[in-house]
């Protein structure tokens, strides 16, 4: 592990001092014979660029001609100069084509200020009158950042007309010949005023600039607007970290991983639970990445605040059951794949935030100027100060918190190489009064390599090392004692994509991963009396897989994914596999024999195909039908018996006990745009079935057991849902609002009565909810003032509750346990508010700030966590949080 950890740290140093070329070209090689959309498409995924631009222009354009590290700008203007149009570019990986008439030079958008209104400016031409009026049409832009502004409305103060752009912030208006006073306004920005002398039709572009914050301004996004539409896949969820920051939050702080839980398919056990549910899934089905390095834990302080800091989140994706294509795979539920800002490589920037809890600070900029970057974040809580605030002497000698740091640095080596290395180092501590103390935490360094062989074959090179470790800590009495367990693994990753072949992309590749896993170590502390060391093995397994895939557009109205996936795992030595006797339920004392295996040597192998296919049919431009089969297997299991996941729950590997699970899920979905694409509305429906999902036998024991296996059932799962979305995507006002109906449900069978539970039938997981109802909305009060709102509601989750109390003479009562799951608690939903202000900027101050007052379930409603009994069986109600108000100041420089 040492000397994996220098090599990264001599790759990560290498970055300081090289001296390489900028991509900024995107210089194109070979010989191409293919239409211009299809160039687009290609140099899109090549580059990682974005192109905007009106397929109808020039549909039937074709690109032939053999090329040699050309400009990719050039050569698309080449093409476009011909048609009246024009590529520009508005930022290193942003580009709009746009009519010529349009066309702006990219100086202009680093102006520092508007233009002075006194000046008259001619447009059109006086010989070309025509008539008493004219035609003005143009471009409303962003002055400091060359975007264009949809929506901006565009007056005439002498004609009284007015209009508003377009999504392409083009606008077209008719007025009379003479001198017209144009004004044009947007939420967020100054007023703009030109005084115009209009001889004829003419172009007339203007410029506006921001009041307020950047944030509240309008962005070219990643997407375009009918991607929903045009794309292959389903199941995809992507949020915008400016979304994710609007939302009401709790503390102060914004939270990627609960704003998942807003979407349509997407649920958690309840507040304060780390982790998310998704189609079903449990929390330990879900793969969650940070540029590409695998989190075994997404949450700070048991749920309360997500493990990625909010200032560098770039974009994240979550790939839900029926979206998840070949090159990924490893659980059975979802992908969460969360990317972090590389940095800025023109000028240093800086942000940071003051909450009710904590406090954060980012920086990122230029190593060498416009060829490498980094960015670095830190954030950490202050309430141990609080709680020593308080009078209550528990609560003095309580402690809880976290801290967590992040780096990553960018280079571009080459024209054909760029260079990602991220790291991620966190730590979290938890202790009531003089009760135990937990710690646990996060290390991860991955590399990234991307390299184009040519315009139509690159490949993407990923390494990754990390180490999750969770500890337990008794510090007084005579049973002392520490316990540790971690979990390590080193993994590659390989990808090539050919885009060679016209209408198809075609990726393949390999990746390789390596877990150790060591459940827990007790040591018992100088002066233990009554603890005794426990010692669990070391778990050793190899996860390999190797993939195809083909992204074939058959026709303009129907596109075909399909890939297939064969993984294999690989449960090695050192280690010792239990015999145990047949015809009797697995136990402790039905153990007969062992047998011990020596290091590197094969314990059990286990492995299988993984198809995967998904069809999209266009029936016309605003909408389509998508359907979709996925096969995964996972072979790592979370091992818990608690509602929610908890820091010292085990990870357990498959080995000659315990087989690995397998899904089978089937999707279709209605997807239709209306109002020009503005707002999005989606049906999905999903199918899937579950073999050898974990479960454990009733009085398992989880913690510190060499004989796990004999704890643990395996059974099979079925879960099914329809999901509703529709969702505002642009104006004063957007959000959306989702329904899920989804039942989940589990059978344990044994050929043992005893060991199957609930009589061998099928039960509700504990995760369960069938109703799920989200609503969220941002309205844009004034330039300076945004409302936000969500509101949440679900089914309560299932429990297993005393049906009724027996005893035995004089005893106390005992319980008699219902079938599991066989009851709820109470139905869950809250309503959420917030209110921002944005101030002090104007484009002439250097540091920006924002105010955001938040209140967390508004009407104060005690949602029930859980529903706990007493010795007597009496039954309370346990809610974690009831009406929280927040405040927390946000700037930026």
């Amino acid at each position: 592990m040492t000397s994996k950890l220098l090599f990264f740290t001599l790759l990560l140093g290498l970055t300081f001092f090289c001296k390489a070329q900028s991509q900024n070209d995107f210089l194109i090689t070979g010989k191409y014979d293919v239409s211009l959309v299809d160039f687009i498409r290609q140099s899109e995924s090549k580059f990682g660029i974005k192109v905007f631009f009106n397929e109808d222009w020039f549909k039937d354009q074709k690109l032939q001609g053999d090329f040699s590290d050309q400009p990719f700008i050039s050569v698309l203007n080449n093409l476009l100069t011909p048609l009246s149009l024009k590529a520009d570019r508005f930022d290193n990986r942003t580009f709009i084509i746009l009519p010529q008439e349009g066309f702006r030079p990219q100086n202009l958008a680093t102006a520092d200020r508007p233009p002075s209104t006194d000046e008259i400016i001619a447009v059109g031409n006086a010989m070309a009158v025509q008539g008493a009026s004219a035609t003005i049409s143009g471009f409303i832009y962003d002055g400091k950042t060359g975007e264009v502004i949809a929506g901006a409305g565009v007056f005439s103060v002498s004609s009284g007309e007015g209009v508003n752009t377009d999504k392409n912030g083009f606008y077209k208006i008719e007025v009379p010949l003479g001198k017209q006073q144009f004004r044009v306004s947007y939420v967020g920005y100054e007023n703009g005023v030109s005084n115009l002398n209009v001889l004829s039709s003419g172009t007339h572009n203007m410029e506006l600039y921001d009041q307020i914050t950047v944030l509240n301004s309008v962005t070219v996004t990643a997407d375009a607007p009918d991607e929903n539409i045009r794309s292959v896949s389903m199941g995809v969820e992507s949020l915008d970290i400016k979304t994710v920051k609007r939302l009401p939050v709790l503390l102060g702080e914004a939270d990627v991983v609960k704003s998942l839980t807003l979407l349509p398919g997407v649920t958690t056990v309840g507040e304060g639970a780390a982790g998310f549910n998704v189609r079903g899934g449990s929390v330990g089905e879900n793969l969650i990445l940070q540029d590409g390095a695998e989190l075994f834990n997404s949450s700070h302080l048991f749920g309360f605040f997500s493990a990625f800091n909010p200032d560098l989140v770039e974009d994240l994706t979550l790939y839900k059951g029926g979206g998840i294509e070949a090159d990924k795979g490893g659980r059975l539920s979802s992908v969460l794949d969360v990317n972090m800002r590389g940095g800025n490589k023109e000028k240093i920037q800086g942000k940071g935030g003051l909450g009710s809890l904590m406090g954060r600070f980012a920086i990122e900029g230029p190593i060498i100027k416009e060829k490498s970057s980094f960015s670095f974040g830190a954030r950490t809580t202050y309430s141990d100060w609080l709680l020593q605030q308080y009078d209550d002497i528990d609560l003095q000698r309580s402690k809880a918190g976290f801290s967590d740091f992040n780096l990553k640095i960018s280079t571009a080596i080459t024209p054909k190489d760029n260079l990602d290395i991220s790291t991620y180092v966190s730590e979290d501590y938890f202790k009531l009064a003089s009760d135990t103390l937990f710690t646990y935490g996060t290390r991860l360094a991955s590399l990234k390599w991307n390299h184009a062989f040519s315009d139509k074959f690159f490949s993407a090179t990923t390494a990754s090392i990390g180490s999750y470790y969770s500890n337990i800590e008794d510090e007084q009495g005579t049973n002392r004692f520490l316990m540790k367990s971690k979990i390590n693994y080193a993994s590659v990753a390989q990808e090539f994509v050919y885009s060679q072949i016209e209408n198809h992309e075609i990726k393949f590749g390999a990746k390789g991963i390596r877990y150790q896993i060591n459940q827990g170590d007790l040591v018992p502390n100088e002066n233990s009396i009554n603890v005794l060391e426990v010692h669990i093995p070391q778990q050793t397994g190899i996860e390999s897989a190797f993939y195809v895939s083909d992204a074939w557009r058959v026709s303009d109205n129907l596109s075909v994914s399909a890939g297939l996936r064969y993984s294999m795992f690989n449960n090695i030595g050192e280690g010792e596999v239990n015999i145990y006797q047949e015809g009797v339920p697995m136990t402790e004392e039905s153990v007969i024999s062992t047998l011990t295996y020596g290091k590197g040597e094969s314990i059990k192998t286990y492995g299988g195909f993984e198809p995967r296919v998904n069809l999209r049919f266009s029936l016309n431009g605003s909408s389509s039908i998508k359907g979709g089969y996925n096969r995964l297997r996972q072979y790592m299991h979370l091992v818990s018996n608690t509602a929610a996941v908890t820091p010292v729950d085990l990870w357990q590997m498959s080995n000659t006990h315990i087989r690995p699970a397998v899904s089978d899920q089937f999707t279709i979905g209605y997807f239709r745009n209306f109002n020009d694409d503005e707002i999005e509305a989606s049906v999905e429906a999903y199918y899937k079935t579950t073999t050898d999902i974990l479960d454990f036998k009733g009085g398992a024991k989880l913690l510190l057991n060499n004989f796990l296996e004999a704890d643990l059932l395996q059974g099979e799962g079925r879960a099914r849902g329809i999901e509703f979305s529709v969702k505002k995507k642009t104006g004063q006002t957007t959000g959306w609002v989702s329904y899920t109906y989804a039942r989940t449900e589990i059978r344990a069978v044994s050929e043992f009565p005893q060991e199957s539970v609930n009589g061998g039938n099928y039960y509700p997981a504990n995760y369960d909810k069938p109703h799920n109802l989200s609503m969220v909305m941002t309205q844009k009060l004034s330039k300076r003032v945004t409302f936000n709102a969500n509101f949440l509601y679900s089914t309560g989750r299932p429990i297993t509750i005393p049906s009724s109390v027996y005893r035995i003479g004089p005893f106390r009562g005992f319980p008699n346990f219902s079938r599991r799951n066989e009851f709820r608690i109470p139905d869950y939903h809250r309503l959420d508010v917030s209110l921002t202000f944005d101030q002090g900027f104007k484009k002439e101050r250097k540091v920006k700030s924002q105010w955001n007052f938040s209140i967390y379930n508004l009407y104060g409603r005690k949602n029930a966590y859980s529903v706990y009994f007493t010795d007597n069986s009496r039954a309370y109600k346990l809610a974690v949080l009831g009406f929280v108000p927040s405040i927390s100041y946000n700037f930026i420089f």
